[in-house]
């Protein structure tokens, strides 16, 4: 087996410990809201890292894995804490769903946020967080996912923002005309 390989098993294998899988994530988290939660409201969160390709560039992807696995471990810590189900989605996208608490999400972010400031320069590798607050029970996983990355989009560019919260309405054609 070349170094390589044995590399690539290795990252697999610390964000298995950590995290659910794309498909193992999505069902858990369904799993998870269906249970008995004494009226508590819950959030699905999405995380991304902006541009974690030249993030791999510059500091070289041993890096970048310990970067992923460091933010898989936040999650598993917040979901420890606060209950909930994190998931590594592939490439550099998380997501989790908790139960919503402005001070929850704060200290998730400030945590993430804090491990990569670091690295030198690292602003422009800031992770964004989209966050859906779930007022629908009846909604599919994938949707209440779908919107938390609605809301994700709205951040990107923006570096002084890093969470954004869903928002009625909001729709595609917001975000691209943001771009412009």
């Amino acid at each position: 087996m070349d170094k390589e390989k044995l590399k690539e098993d290795l990252f697999e294998m610390n964000m298995d410990c950590l995290c659910y899988g794309k498909r193992e994530f999505f069902a858990e988290a369904k799993a998870y809201l269906s249970m008995e939660h004494d009226e508590k409201k819950f959030c699905v969160i999405a995380v991304d890292v902006e541009h974690f390709k030249l993030f791999n560039e510059w500091y070289g992807r041993e890096a970048g894995d310990k970067f992923l696995i460091d933010i898989a471990s936040r999650l598993r810590q917040t979901c420890d804490i606060t209950g909930g189900v994190a998931g590594y989605l592939g490439d550099d996208n998380f997501a989790i769903v908790m139960p919503f608490s402005d001070g929850a999400l704060t200290t998730l972010e400030n945590s993430i946020v804090g491990r990569i400031r670091e690295y030198e320069d690292s602003v422009g590798f800031l992770p964004g967080f989209g966050v859906y607050c779930i007022d629908d029970m009846s909604v599919s996983m994938t949707t209440m996912y779908d919107r938390a990355c609605i809301a994700l989009e709205k951040l990107k560019g923006n570096y002084a923002k890093r969470m954004n919260k869903y928002e009625k309405g909001i729709n595609i054609s917001d975000i691209s005309n943001d771009a412009d």
